[in-house]
């Protein structure tokens, strides 16, 4: 089922210059397009991924 309650993390930057992930909200193409359409289950888990996507990207 879709779940609306867990918010975006998107900052509206929306730029992958080069890079898997957008460097506003660290997402991939795939999990920005299907957001909308995730299960709650579905949008924890990337946004467990986050903060080491963050991390990977600063060094």
């Amino acid at each position: 089922m879709v779940d609306n309650t867990v918010p975006s993390p998107c900052k509206s930057i929306c730029r992958f210059d080069g890079e898997p992930f957008c460097i506003g909200c660290y997402r991939d193409a795939d999990e920005i397009r299907e957001w909308m359409i995730m299960t709650r289950k579905q949008k924890l888990a990337v946004l467990e991924q986050l903060p080491a996507r963050r991390r990977a990207a600063e060094i």
